[in-house]
């Protein structure tokens, strides 16, 4: 206090947890801003948090120039002859579904399905399951497809069964002395194939109905030989078995695997051959695979049965979000350890007045489906799944619009929604989502581009991740060539200076620009500035009024940190790479670091890598890189709550003279101060501080100016620098009553 008249009053902030957009700066509680940008929080085990720039990204490896824009990220962690890797599994639309091995080095090609929106992926060992949705996030636009490591390729789910054509039966009935029970028995076979799929009853006519062969035991003192001849081997079959299965003379309706006739299939056309030894005794003792007839298989000219939208993993089950063949939407969910094996009869779990399934996910025990109005639950007894307790209703507010919406993860499960991001574990659904007093930032989501909006929960950090693209509106469009856009931020009914937070490159849609309505149109940007840009199109007149500017990828990562409990007004901030663009993300096991970290896969390729957040063990911490990996500096903006706030309750003018600073770092950190609601400004003659590494004291910075209340906002953009800030102490004198 020296350093002051006696009369100065002090207004310490030690709590620094991110922005909240109340409906105006009096709302605001003093722990929290007006704004933070790429701002990390560290929370003390007494609850304290102080705000430091967040971390960089560091690339991991760029990708082939051929790839394009990466719309999916997803991690593949397996254990191949006791070696550990955890494939980074990205969805390129232009190229299909691809991996980068950490321990090859190497990308594979997976599979080669182009032109969707998203990827939905479940690792399972050394197989993975795929299926692909459109822009909208719930029609299928392809076949699933399981790829497998050991054979390195992908095949189409639900292989089609054999038909008489390709596969035929003869039988030596006499072969050698036996105990096949006497009497007329049906045979045919049932394939597995080489990514583990038990198919249907084979072989079949060309509409797709077994057509078992019939042959008569003369005695019961004699064993077979049966051989089956192919003309020719599907792909999926290369590598996979067939087993015999038959009748008794009894019921040549029933039919059952011969235990012991199991062949591999043949490499390319040829006849194999086994042996059929068994009384009906103990054939109808073991497993009866009837019901192999109804399987939803492919058509052989390789029609699926159809075409999933999402897929996820439950109790050792596989579900798949889909329509079935009256077009009514449905969960198909796999038999336990048996991915795929699915019949429209057992097999499929419709919700209560046809309600759209998007995706299922699952915590402890239950099954959760999320639909486009609301969430429901459902249990496995074990059994098949129409025989479990129809699916019960959670909640039927609160709905997604894509699959890349809903996340379970630590136990709860976390919802992206036009009504905000909301986090649910058992008992009654909440009311109020997480993202409340950030509801003009969630707002400006363009949910025309669901599967854009993305979670993840970096555990590490205790961080909620949402991808999404943010719309901005026009202030201004310049009339030239090209045409400069001008941009700001809607808040409370106030448009704000606020950054745009967009990337070189990013794909935007401009409408409602009144005047130059050559600005009304879509293309990519070029960013000339925090808050404008130009498209390459000429300017036909001066701009009037209106305009609002909608990204068609994600811009930024909106973060909620959860370190002190999961509730609204955690510690929140607004993300963004000024040179990479991010339009995908996912948490992929670093095999060299051992780490559950946070991946970035890039919105174009030539250049574009993936990236990974950095940790705080990294050797530089404090930056980014662009498309090519070339470092970059981090844009970091913190603005306080305003000062005194509340506590000034008749509105007096104040004299502010300055500050003390608890904060440390490296570089330099800009400082400026606002009056209410930003009409006036300064900069203190200080700024930028040159910040000392240690703390050793706390800094004073003075400055001038009179208005009923103050703000601050600190500001740094180069290359590693950084602070560590855990307390402000503000210092003013009353002036005028009123102006």
């Amino acid at each position: 206090m020296a350093y002051f008249a006696g009369d100065q009053t002090e207004f310490d902030i030690q709590q620094f947890q991110g922005s909240s957009q109340a409906s105006d700066p009096y709302s605001l509680d003093p722990n929290h801003g007006l704004y933070s940008q790429n701002i990390d929080f560290v929370v003390s085990p007494a609850g304290l948090v102080q705000a430091t720039p967040r971390r960089g990204i560091s690339q991991v490896i760029q990708i082939p120039s051929s790839d394009g824009a990466c719309v999916s990220l997803a991690p593949w962690y397996f254990n191949a002859s006791d070696v550990q890797d955890c494939y980074a599994v990205y969805y390129a639309p232009a190229v299909g579904a691809k991996a980068w091995s950490q321990v090859l080095g190497i990308f594979l090609s997976l599979v080669p399905v182009t032109g969707a929106k998203y990827l939905s992926f479940v690792p399972d060992g050394v197989r993975g399951y795929f299926a692909f949705c459109d822009v909208t996030g719930r029609v299928g636009v392809a076949s699933g497809y399981v790829y497998g490591q050991a054979y390195t390729a992908a095949d189409q789910l639900f292989g089609a069964p054999i038909q008489t054509s390709i596969a035929t039966i003869t039988v030596n009935t006499t072969f050698s002395a036996g105990v096949i029970t006497a009497g007329a028995h049906r045979l045919g076979i049932v394939f597995t194939t080489r990514s583990g799929y038990t198919g249907a009853l084979s072989p079949v006519t060309p509409a797709a109905v077994f057509a078992p062969y019939t042959f008569t035991a003369p005695d019961g003192v004699h064993g077979w030989e049966v051989t089956v001849t192919f003309s020719s081997v599907p792909a999926y079959l290369t590598g996979g078995t067939f087993q015999v299965v038959m009748s008794s003379a009894a019921n040549p309706a029933e039919y059952y695997l011969v235990p012991g006739a199991i062949v591999n299939v043949p490499g390319s056309a040829g006849a194999v051959n086994t042996t059929v030894n068994i009384t009906d005794g103990d054939l109808v003792t073991g497993t009866n695979v009837t019901e192999n007839q109804n399987l939803l298989t492919a058509l052989q000219n390789g029609s699926p049965p159809f075409l999933p939208s999402a897929i996820f993993a439950y109790s050792s089950r596989l579900g798949y979000v889909t329509v079935d063949s009256a077009g009514f939407p449905v969960v198909y969910v796999s038999d336990q350890n048996n991915y795929q094996y699915l019949t429209a009869a057992f097999h499929g779990i419709y919700l209560e007045g046809r309600q759209i399934p998007i995706q299922g996910c699952s915590i402890d025990a239950t099954c959760f489906i999320g639909t486009l109005s609301g969430l429901y639950s459902c249990s496995d007894n074990g059994g098949q799944p129409v025989t479990w307790t129809p699916p019960a209703r959670v909640d039927g507010s609160v709905g997604i619009l894509a699959p890349s919406c809903i996340l379970s993860s630590n136990g709860r499960i976390l919802l992206a929604s036009e009504k905000g991001l909301f986090s649910y574990a058992s008992g009654n659904f909440p009311t109020i989502p997480l993202s409340y007093w950030q509801a003009p930032d969630w707002n400006r989501i363009n949910w025309n581009a669901p599967t854009q909006v993305q979670i993840v929960d970096d555990a590490l950090d205790r961080v909620i991740r949402v991808t999404a693209p943010l719309k901005v509106l026009v202030t201004a469009a310049s009339d030239t060539n090209p045409i400069q856009i001008t941009t700001g931020v809607l808040v409370n009914g106030q448009t704000l200076p606020q950054p745009h937070l967009m990337t070189n490159g990013v794909r935007v849609t401009i409408t409602g620009v009144g005047g130059n309505t050559a600005a009304n149109t879509t293309a990519a940007i070029t960013v000339t500035g925090l808050n404008s840009f130009t498209i390459p199109v000429a300017g036909n007149g001066a701009y009037t009024s209106g305009g609002v500017v909608t990204p068609n990828e994600p811009t930024v990562e909106m973060a909620w940190n959860y370190s002190g409990g999961e509730e609204p007004g955690m510690p929140y901030s607004i993300n963004a790479m000024s040179a990479y663009r991010n339009t995908a993300s996912g948490v992929i096991r670093n095999i060299s670091t051992g780490y559950d970290e946070v991946w970035y896969a890039p919105g174009a390729s030539n250049p574009g890598g993936l990236v990974r957040r950095t940790l705080p063990s990294d050797v530089l911490i404090h930056r980014d890189v662009d498309m090519n990996g070339n470092p970059a500096g981090i844009i970091s903006l913190y603005e306080t709550g305003i000062c005194p706030g509340t506590a000034d309750l008749n509105a007096t003018l104040h004299d502010y003279a300055g500050a003390h600073f608890r904060i440390y770092g490296s570089g330099l950190l800009g400082l400026s101060f606002y009056g209410l609601d930003h009409v006036i400004s300064g900069v203190p003659a200080a700024s930028p501080l040159t910040l000392p590494t240690t703390p050793g004291k706390e800094l004073l910075v003075k400055w001038f100016m009179r208005s009923e209340q103050q703000t601050i906002l600190l500001s740094m953009s180069s290359i590693d620098a950084y602070y560590v800030l855990s307390m402000i102490r503000e210092y003013y004198t009353d002036s005028l009553g009123i102006r």
